[in-house]
């Protein structure tokens, strides 16, 4: 999982710079704005963060805080993406496009390594179901340490 965010922290940046591309391209300056819905997500992702209780569902909820974030930008880009289409502004509407796609591919990535923690945790259900000696608790922690 850290590798999947460290991984697209690295796709970020290049997607900081296509955006200030794309306002080069429009003859625009970029004006910074707090968004308070992207600061409402951020809050849930701290709050999955600091979470206590078994692995892997802490991690789980942590990958939802996490995708929550990747579908709000994926509504602006594609947003955006459309209206440089309709506008045929084919350069703004291309490097949106290549945005979008690192988005999704990130999206995908969270998706797969939560579904690998379910599947692990299906197996280890299974394994304890099957032999009734074994009565290993779940190991707790917080979700911080991950």
């Amino acid at each position: 999982m850290k590798a999947a965010l460290k991984g697209h922290l690295e796709a970020t940046i290049s997607q900081v710079a296509r955006l200030e591309t794309i306002f080069e391209l429009l003859g625009a300056k970029p004006v910074s704005k707090p968004c308070l819905a992207m600061k409402g997500l951020l809050e849930e992702g701290e709050e999955a963060m600091t979470a206590e209780g078994s692995l892997p569902f802490t991690d789980i909820l942590i990958i939802g805080a996490a995708r929550r974030v990747e579908h709000y930008e994926m509504a602006a880009y594609l947003s955006l993406r459309d209206i440089a289409a309709h506008l045929k502004l084919t350069d703004v509407e291309k490097l949106l496009s290549t945005t979008l796609l690192e988005e999704s591919e990130a999206d995908e990535a969270l998706s797969e390594i939560s579904m690998g923690l379910m599947n692990e945790s299906e197996m280890s259900s299974d394994v304890q179901k099957k032999s009734p000696t074994t009565q290993a608790k779940p190991e707790k922690r917080k979700a911080a340490n991950a």
